[in-house]
């Protein structure tokens, strides 16, 4: 009886290393209420660290029984109002892929992993709203072809959001 075993298991071990050491870092840079939860003062912008891994085929999807989905990982982050972002995405996939929104000013295309294990590293800095709410991100670059592009137009696969709180 052949044995069939998951064929990326190194990318999940590093998938969550990197989260780990994500989250330490953030916790050791920034004092926070929250690894992904970030405070602002008032007078003076916070700069704030997340860390997000783009995989292929990685997430099962409830609608498609067995199908394994492109997906960001985490697809929701909290910052607060006014914070400095930098956000430094890995691309485990050996594809590109974008991370887009209209409403935070971003569109970058993150270029495919350098060979299986190695993914590709691309930070973006940009500056959340003063506006309390939920602002939308996606990827524009068409992905998850084998199953019909389904990821791309459902949350939490290649649709994300960034949460902004108030300051406090």
């Amino acid at each position: 009886m052949k044995v069939r075993t998951f064929p990326k298991v190194a990318v999940v071990a590093a998938v969550v290393l990197t989260l780990a050491v994500g989250i330490f870092a953030i916790q050791q840079v920034q004092p926070m209420a929250s690894p992904l939860v970030a405070t602002a003062n008032a007078a003076q912008a916070q700069t704030v660290y997340l860390y997000m891994d783009i995989l292929g085929g990685f997430k099962l999807g409830p609608a498609t029984p067995g199908k394994y989905h492109d997906a960001f990982s985490p697809w929701q982050m909290k910052v607060s109002a006014g914070a400095q972002v930098v956000l430094t995405i890995y691309n485990w996939d050996d594809m590109d892929h974008s991370f887009t929104s209209k409403e935070l000013g971003v569109d970058v295309v993150t270029k495919p992993a350098l060979k299986e294990g190695e993914p590709s590293v691309t930070v973006i800095k940009f500056t959340a709203p003063q506006k309390p709410g939920t602002y939308e991100f996606h990827c524009k670059v068409p992905c998850d072809t084998p199953n019909g592009d389904w990821s791309m137009s459902h949350q939490g696969y290649m649709i994300g959001q960034i949460v902004v709180v108030a300051s406090s």
